[in-house]
C-alpha cells in the first residue's frame, strides 16, 4: 500500500472539494501544510485494513489526486 497523507493545521479548507484542492495546489509549500508519505504491506485483508483506516478518519479519494501529489513530490 502506498500512502500520501495531507495534514492542514487549519480547518479553513476542505481539500476534498474543488476549491480546497486548488488552494492546496497553490499553497503546498505553506507552513500550514504537512505531507506524509509511506509504504507498507498489508498485514491482513486489504479491505479490512482500508476500512480500519476510514474508521480512524482517513478519506479515500480517486487516484487522480494521489497521482497529482505523487508527481509533484517526485
Amino acid at each position: 500500500m502506498r500512502l500520501i497523507a495531507v495534514k492542514l493545521s487549519t480547518v479553513e479548507h476542505d481539500i476534498m472539494t474543488k476549491e480546497g484542492w486548488q488552494w492546496l495546489l497553490h499553497h503546498i509549500h505553506d507552513e500550514s501544510v504537512t505531507i506524509y508519505r509511506s509504504t507498507k504491506t498489508y498485514d491482513h485483508d486489504r479491505k479490512e485494513e482500508l476500512y480500519g483506516m476510514i474508521l480512524k478518519g482517513a478519506q479515500i479519494s480517486q487516484g487522480d489526486r494521489f497521482k497529482s501529489i505523487a508527481e509533484f513530490l517526485s
